[in-house]
Order: structure tokens, then C-alpha cells, then sequence
């Protein structure tokens, strides 16, 4: 007896992200890495209408400097200060399907 697969409604994915700064930027910024997702849930049995969610962040820097805790105590207490460069973006929107094209308004 077969059965019969009914497709699902959802679809979720993940990437892994590089970047790689380009000119005035790349004198102030290394090479980042980061992570990506999307969910997407069509709201047609067939697929044609569906709400997409993304999601991703990279971190391109960081650095730690040790300085002075307060200028009234001067080099007697050290802290560690560290800076990390990230970025984010979240993006919701339609998705439309029409044979082999998809349309993904951001």
C-alpha cells in the first residue's frame, strides 16, 4: 500500500556568512564571520503565497585593550576593555512562487 506525502507548510534554513570588506572599509576592518536563517511558511497548500522570515549576524572585529580603571587611581588598576564589531539584520516579507521564479519582496 503507498502512501501518500502530504508537503509541508514550513521550511526553515541556516548558512554560515563571510564577509569581506572592500576599499575604505577594509583599511579599518578584517575578514568576518557570521551565521544566517530563514523560516518560511507558506500559506498555500500548493506554495505559490508564503511569509518569509530572515535573520543574520557577523562579527568583522575585535579588539582588547588594557587601560586604567579611573584616571584618579592612574596604572595601580588595570581593567580590560574589549570592543567586538558585529552587525545584524531581521527582514519580513512576502514570497511568491510561479512555476520555477520566485519573487521575494525585502
Amino acid at each position: 500500500m503507498a502512501q501518500s506525502v502530504q508537503p509541508t507548510r514550513f521550511n526553515v534554513a541556516a548558512s554560515f556568512i563571510q564577509s569581506r570588506p572592500q576599499q575604505a572599509f577594509l583599511a579599518n576592518a578584517g575578514n568576518g564571520l557570521g551565521a544566517g536563517g530563514t523560516f518560511l511558511y507558506n500559506l498555500t497548500r500548493a506554495g505559490w503565497a508564503s511569509v518569509r522570515f530572515d535573520a543574520s549576524w557577523i562579527q568583522y572585529g575585535s579588539e582588547t585593550k588594557r587601560v586604567p580603571l579611573s584616571e584618579s587611581v592612574g596604572e595601580r588598576v588595570l581593567v580590560d576593555v574589549t570592543t567586538r564589531n558585529q552587525m545584524g539584520a531581521i527582514g519580513i516579507g512576502p514570497e511568491f512562487a510561479v512555476g520555477m521564479v520566485r519573487y521575494v519582496h525585502t
